[in-house]
C-alpha cells in the first residue's frame, strides 16, 4: 500500500496534492492513464491468469479514503487553505479547542493524526532552542 501511495503523490502536481485527487486517481484507471510515467502505465497490465495486486491495494485504498472527503462534516478539515497555524499559536499564546462531537471513532483518530502531525513538523522544522513553549492537551 505505501508503494502504491509513494508513487501517486510522487507524480502529482501542487494543485493534485489531495486527498480527494489522491482516492480518485487509486480509484479509476483512466486518471491513472493520463500520468506519462513508467509506474503507472505499467500499474494496469495484468499478466494473464494471475491478479493484479497493486491494483486491487489501489482501490482498497480508495475506499478508505472516500470516507474522509466524501463527509461534508470533515471536509473543513481537510480541503482549502490550512487553519491551523501552530507557529501563530505559540507566538500569541492562542488556546484551540476542537469540538469532535458527532464523528465516529475513525474520523476523530484522523483529526487526532493531522494535528498531532502538524505539532511534530512544527517541532521538527521550526522549533529553535529557546522557542516559546507549546502546550497540547487532547481528551
Amino acid at each position: 500500500m505505501c508503494e502504491v501511495i509513494r508513487n501517486a503523490i510522487r507524480v502529482f502536481s501542487d494543485k493534485q496534492m489531495n486527498i480527494e485527487y489522491l482516492g480518485q486517481f487509486l480509484e479509476y484507471k483512466t486518471e491513472r492513464g493520463k500520468i506519462p510515467d513508467k509506474y503507472w502505465q505499467e500499474f494496469d497490465v495484468t499478466p494473464r491468469g494471475q491478479r493484479n495486486e497493486p491494483a486491487e491495494s489501489a482501490k482498497r485504498i480508495s475506499a478508505r479514503l472516500s470516507l474522509f472527503y466524501e463527509d461534508e462534516n470533515l471536509r473543513p478539515f481537510i480541503h482549502g487553505r490550512n487553519e491551523f497555524n501552530i507557529p501563530e499559536f505559540v507566538d500569541k499564546k492562542k488556546i484551540g479547542i476542537f469540538n469532535l462531537k458527532g464523528f465516529d471513532d475513525e474520523i476523530i483518530a484522523f483529526i487526532g493524526g493531522l494535528v498531532s502531525n502538524a505539532l511534530n513538523s512544527y517541532y521538527l522544522h521550526h522549533d529553535t532552542k529557546g522557542s516559546k513553549s507549546l502546550y497540547f492537551y487532547s481528551e
